[in-house]
């Protein structure tokens, strides 16, 4: 394990974990710590966006039941596996708390700034498990999405107007869906198009325009108070 690491021996890493020790959160949190700290140097270096790419595919593998790289996991352990994953990108503070200060969920933080559409697209994924549609897996959708808006729309976001426009579009898209599974408030959809029609938000304006553009498309109208749409849009 130790030359696996010296090496950046990812997959070993993985394999080990998984197949000597039946353990898939360990591994996960190695790549997040890692990553994490790479993402605080920027730009990434090439060797350090396929750790990162490496890591939302084993996340995505994981919450489908599905051994990384390819096989999958053995029937008595896909709940644990898929629940073990699940809680350990949700964690309000990771379990090995370094020197800095670390914001709350911080695997969340990680992998949202690595790529925020890349994993809303994991999790778009992940819902359509058959746990996550339970009256308990239902409440775990709604929790992971409160989470998200927390981390995501707050004052003094870290993440980019882009970026928001993104998990609001992946919102719109679940709640397109008509399953009466999420609970959103009209009230959130006012503060995103807030921040998507500022006209100071670093981000281009088409960058902007075509999120909301999503947002509306995947069925974000009923969201919006359209006179209020209508001026902001105008506006900017």
């Amino acid at each position: 394990m130790s030359l696996c690491q010296q090496h950046n021996l990812f997959d070993a890493i993985i394999h080990i974990y998984n197949k000597a020790m039946l353990d898939y959160i360990t591994p996960a949190e190695k790549l997040l710590v890692i990553l994490s700290t790479c993402l605080a140097s920027p730009p990434l270096t090439e060797q350090q966006v396929k750790l990162g790419n490496k890591l939302l595919v084993y996340i995505s593998c994981c919450l489908a039941g599905r051994a990384y790289p390819w096989g999958d996991v053995p029937k008595d352990q896909v709940k644990q596996v898929k629940y073990d994953v699940y809680s350990t990108i949700t964690a309000l503070h990771s379990r090995t708390i370094g020197e800095n200060p670390e914001p709350p969920y911080p695997h969340l933080h990680t992998l949202l700034h690595f790529d925020t559409q890349g994993f809303l697209n994991v999790i778009s994924i992940a819902f359509e498990e058959e746990e996550f549609q339970t009256e308990v897996g239902k409440c775990q959708r709604q929790r992971l999405v409160d989470i998200l808006l927390e981390v995501m729309v707050k004052e003094e976001s870290p993440f980019s107007a882009s970026q928001v426009g993104l998990l609001f579009t992946f919102l719109a898209r679940q709640l397109s869906k008509g399953e009466g599974v999420l609970a959103v408030s009209r009230e959130l959809f006012s503060k995103v198009l807030g921040v998507l029609t500022k006209e100071e938000e670093q981000g281009s304006k088409e960058e902007r325009q075509q999120a909301l553009l999503d947002m509306i498309t995947a069925g974000g109208w009923e969201y919006f108070d359209m006179e209020v749409l209508r001026q902001d849009c105008e506006r900017v």
